[in-house]
């Protein structure tokens, strides 16, 4: 009997242990969010020209990493140093200042989407806080 004893105190610790809330993801984000990472990975190297339309906005410190075409779409890939808040902000007034129309603009914790319409042109800018100190942006242009 003592031996059941001891085995049912086990088996209640290690459930325990296994189903406890994780304070780790508590403190960088909700349950089924994007749970911004500790380290910062290695980015790619820059690329010069992404070849954005003329008078999209150039934000400071960002670095462009690449470029794909897919039919009328195209797809920059780049990176900065900072937190999310403050680049969704830069992007926000420097759409807002610019050629384009802001169409919607959507900040949800560590992830932001910014959309923009523009002659014969939509897209959106969409940035990810992937660690404490870096937010990676995606933008998308497609012609209309």
């Amino acid at each position: 009997m003592r031996r059941f004893a001891v085995l049912v105190v086990a088996c209640g610790t290690l459930v325990g242990a296994c189903c406890a809330p994780d304070r780790k993801a508590a403190r960088v984000g909700e349950a089924g969010e994007h749970v911004v990472s500790r380290r910062c990975p290695d980015q790619p190297a820059a690329i010069t020209d992404p070849g954005l339309p003329a008078g999209f906005p150039n934000v400071n410190g960002v670095t462009f990493t690449g470029v794909q075409r897919v039919g009328e779409s195209q797809l920059v890939d780049a990176w900065a140093p900072g937190e999310l808040e403050r680049l969704y902000k830069i992007y926000v007034f420097d759409l807002r200042n610019s050629a384009f129309r802001l169409t919607r603009a959507e900040r949800i914790s560590d992830d932001s989407a910014v959309d923009f319409a523009g002659e014969r042109l939509r897209g959106q800018v969409r940035l990810r806080q992937v660690c404490r100190t870096q937010t990676t942006i995606e933008i998308t242009v497609v012609r209309v």
